[in-house]
């Protein structure tokens, strides 16, 4: 028989093989976790994409009805499918800076045929409109329900009307035709 040493050792102790197991297992569990984490903000991610886009393209629906003549200054509805979504859109005008302010004071050039040839030309004068779309989750249209919550998306464009042409050559638009489009 071979005497063995004390101090040579060929295999791991009991010890040794459960703390190299908990150090495993702590592992395993925070990387579970992190995937789970994970999966969970890339859905989250994924549900605000699609609603970006839906607000888009109710955005670009009512600068259409703007251009189009619409005069409706709030309005709401609700988007079906899962998840059931309901929007408020508001079309507010925006105060210019200085009332006498015009913002066509810069003329075009024009050739000098066209000087001589036109009399003069129809104005049309342009004020800015801010249209804000607020998304919101649920089907529920209910105005005081959608503004005590959050939105999930907001978005807001600054557009600029014109209102229809006058034969006024200093560009005055009369009280009629001013208020046709039903922003100032």
């Amino acid at each position: 028989m071979i005497p063995r040493d004390s101090k040579s050792r060929g295999a791991f102790s009991l010890l040794e093989v459960m703390i190299a197991t908990a150090i495993l297992a702590g592992s395993a569990m925070v990387l579970f976790s992190l995937i789970g984490l994970g999966t969970r903000y890339g859905n989250r991610s994924e549900s605000r994409i699609a609603a970006l886009v839906q607000a888009q393209s109710i955005l670009d629906e009512s600068i259409a009805r703007i251009s189009a003549g619409d005069t409706t200054a709030k309005y709401s509805g609700e988007l079906i499918g899962p998840p059931p979504r309901s929007y408020q859109i508001s079309i507010e005008p925006v105060p210019a800076e200085e009332d006498s302010k015009d913002w066509n004071d810069s003329e075009p050039p024009q050739l000098a045929e066209e000087a001589t040839l036109s009399g003069p030309t129809p104005q049309k004068t342009t004020s800015l409109v801010r249209v804000t779309v607020k998304l919101f989750d649920g089907a529920t249209i209910n105005s005081a329900a959608t503004t005590s919550s959050e939105p999930i998306i907001s978005l807001t464009r600054w557009i600029r009307v014109q209102s229809p042409a006058t034969n006024d050559p200093n560009g005055i638009v009369s009280p009629a035709t001013a208020g046709s489009r039903g922003f100032p």
